[in-house]
């Protein structure tokens, strides 16, 4: 466990969600806390934009999303959303487990409907526009719930289950075609998972595209390759971003000097660290940690 004590050396968000009875939780972020790396986990994510642009990743797809619009984040795809870069920016999250619906393995509800939507490689994630009417409906529902799982009304569970139920019942029948298309092979997604995952373990430490590849039993060309195609950079920015990442998170603490945030951070060269940062963030890190305490 390595980037916010949640992702695994896979990749694999295990942070829980609500609880066992009702797994099921609503959050919000803004500004430069809204950044999470890349990840993935078993619950299915809906969020929505209020406020500015939001930038999801989803495996090889980049959504880009404007105020009023909504998506949903398929079980198990893999995603990341960086921090915008500009600009003040807010959304709403709903993460929960499928079994709020369909119930479990056994049902008519995982077999007909679920099994083929989550299989599907072309629904690693659906965006709902403000500008379609059905799809609109669709985010005023999802905020609805966002609501009611953060107030103390009696029925709230079983008014967020009808919002997630009416959600699904909205992509099933626009979706079909799609849930069908299941035979295209995930292995390009296998391999990225490896490498992110060994990245999350090491990334403070010197490692090379070399050690990446080796991880996933693939050539540097064919480590390059995908994560040009999924994470659109490459191996050695990626390392560099957890390791930003990983030094905002610190200076946010107040707890640590600038030379320890560095060193901590796997950047060997003082200078270079605060040039990368402010590249990223805009601010120095002297800037950044006053900003934030």
């Amino acid at each position: 466990m390595k980037i916010s004590g949640i992702i695994t050396e896979k990749g694999q968000e295990l942070k829980k969600h609500g609880s066992g009875l009702f797994p099921c939780a609503a959050y919000e972020s803004r500004g430069t806390a809204m950044g999470f790396p890349w990840h993935w986990h078993e619950e299915f994510e809906l969020s929505v934009v209020e406020e500015g642009s939001v930038e999801f990743y989803i495996g090889q797809e980049c959504y880009c999303l404007e105020a009023g619009d909504g998506i949903l984040i398929n079980s198990g795809a893999l995603h990341s959303v960086p921090s915008p870069a500009r600009g003040e920016s807010r959304k709403k999250d709903v993460v929960f487990s499928g079994k709020l619906v369909y119930g479990s393995f056994d049902s008519i509800f995982w077999e007909k409907y679920f099994q083929p939507f989550i299989a599907s490689q072309r629904l690693g994630a659906y965006v709902f526009h403000s500008s379609v009417a059905w799809e609109a409906d669709v985010v005023r529902e999802v905020l609805l719930a966002h609501e009611a799982l953060l107030g103390r009304a009696f029925e709230k569970e079983i008014l967020v289950k009808k919002v997630l139920t009416d959600v699904f019942f909205q992509l099933f029948l626009h979706c079909r075609e799609a849930m069908e298309d299941t035979a295209k092979s995930t292995r390009d997604s296998e391999r990225i998972k490896k490498m992110l995952g060994f990245i999350h373990e090491h990334y403070r430490e010197n490692i090379t595209v070399a050690m990446i590849a080796k991880n996933a039993s693939v050539c540097t060309r064919e480590c390059l390759r995908c994560f040009r195609d999924f994470i659109h950079m490459s191996p050695i920015q990626y390392v560099i971003s957890c390791r930003l990442n990983d030094a905002c998170r610190m200076l946010s603490s107040g707890e640590y000097t600038i030379t320890e945030v560095c060193e901590a951070c796997g950047f060997e060269n003082p200078s270079y660290f605060s040039k990368m940062f402010r590249r990223q963030t805009g601010l120095t890190p002297s800037a950044y940690r006053k900003k934030n305490l």
